[in-house]
């Protein structure tokens, strides 16, 4: 006898075959690592590289009453259940571990992964689309170099202005480390940034008009102000290709004390 949840409640809608690059494109996504496990989803020998994973429905391909009834109240990412935001490589255990049985919990997990990933790749897209400064990548070299001040530049530095600026709820971790940026890297980059002008005239007001233009984009959509941040520091380390995504967030909390982030 089947159990409910083995009893498919209508006819089956027929599952897709996958190109190539739709493949190739899930298993970047992933980095082709099991998202669950951790696992590599290709097994090398000596003298090949073979496939470990099977491409998941994350919403069930072909619901059954069981499962229905489970995931009714439950999001999901694409209406179409063959669409790519509702499929994810994952290793073989871990495939058959989602499915058998299929739990709330496990779905909403795999579903939270697949969303994050979705919001990486949309990041990426954006990132392309914004324009920032080439010279900028010169103080990410003097940050990485651990350049110091000509000269010691006056400034006031009053934790307050942050905290008036950072608005809760707001990780108190994140806070405290823009603040610690800004107060041994402030004079530094200000510095820089006039150095930069002296042979650039136009570039600290340009830069400061792109920083804020991205802002004012990521606060149309989204008013977590710790994501915002770390979708600025993203876009920073992706443009500028830093050696370590920290010399973006020093430039990113500069900002938040100049005013371009968090007015």
């Amino acid at each position: 006898m089947r159990l409910a949840y083995q009893v498919p409640i209508h006819a089956n809608v027929p599952r897709k075959s996958y190109s190539d690059p739709t493949a190739i494109s899930l298993l970047t996504q992933v980095k082709s690592r099991c998202p669950l496990c951790q696992k590599s989803l290709f097994r090398k020998t000596a003298k090949q590289t073979r496939k470990a994973y099977e491409l998941a429905h994350i919403y069930p391909l072909n619901p059954t009453l069981f499962e229905r009834s489970l995931l009714k109240d439950a999001p999901t990412l694409n209406d179409d259940v063959n669409h790519a935001d509702n499929l994810i490589p994952l290793c073989f255990d871990c495939h058959d571990g989602f499915d058998n049985p299929r739990t709330f919990s496990g779905y909403m997990e795999l579903y939270h992964i697949k969303k994050a990933l979705i919001k990486a790749d949309q990041s990426v897209d954006t990132w392309m689309d914004y324009q920032l400064r080439q010279e900028i990548s010169n103080i990410i070299i003097s940050l990485a170099a651990d350049v110091q001040p000509d000269e010691r530049v006056d400034f006031n530095y009053d934790a307050k202005t942050i905290d008036s600026k950072i608005q809760s709820p707001f990780p108190r971790p994140l806070k405290q480390k823009i603040k610690g940026y800004v107060v041994e890297y402030y004079p530094l980059i200000r510095q820089l940034i006039s150095n930069i002008d002296k042979e650039n005239m136009e570039f600290s007001d340009v830069l400061s008009m792109q920083i804020k233009l991205f802002y004012l984009e990521q606060s149309k959509t989204c008013d977590d102000q710790s994501e915002i941040f770390d979708k600025i520091a993203g876009w920073i380390h992706f443009k500028t290709k830093a050696s370590r995504l920290e010399y973006a967030e020093i430039i990113a909390a500069f900002f938040v004390q100049n005013c371009e982030i968090y007015e």
